[in-house]
């Protein structure tokens, strides 16, 4: 949500991504297919998708809109120019999957992100219970914590 409560952002499990006037009840813009990753099964011929967004996080300007997908990835979407400026591949590269009863399970979603110091580190977590700090200027993984969620004492 923006910071005076207009604007609603909704992230959607087919990839897209709207903004919504709270006050006039509809859709501002809209990016479709933010994140289009796909994972083909050629056994069953099956075509999974793991586009569905799963967190949103907003700069402070309010200028720019990052969001977190099942495919591995964080969009970096321009607000006011209304266009996807970058697609963040590198924090997450595992390519670690397993079934279980023909349902496949990309084990590093990316689940959550925030974002810190000025906008500039993202914290993001994954579904393979890693948490990493990610140097968005420099576009480094500053430190990868894997395991962090073990519940192993």
């Amino acid at each position: 949500m923006s910071k005076s409560g207009d604007t609603i952002f909704l992230g959607t499990a087919h990839g897209n991504i709207h903004l919504v006037s709270r006050e006039l009840k509809y859709i501002l813009t809209s990016f479709e297919n933010a994140h289009n990753g796909t994972f083909e099964m050629d056994v069953c011929l099956t075509l999974l998708m793991i586009d569905s967004i799963k967190s949103l996080a907003l700069a402070q300007n309010e200028h720019y809109l990052y969001s977190a997908s099942a495919d591995k990835t964080v969009g970096v979407f321009n607000i006011i120019s209304r266009k996807k400026e970058d697609s963040l591949d590198f924090i997450y590269t595992s390519i670690e999957i397993f079934m279980v009863q023909l349902l496949i399970l990309a084990l590093d979603t990316i689940v959550a992100i925030k974002l810190i110091k000025h906008d500039t580190v993202l914290i993001s977590c994954s579904a393979d219970k890693t948490i990493a700090f990610t140097n968005l200027l420099k576009k480094q993984i500053l430190k990868k914590f894997d395991h962090s969620f073990s519940g192993k004492q």
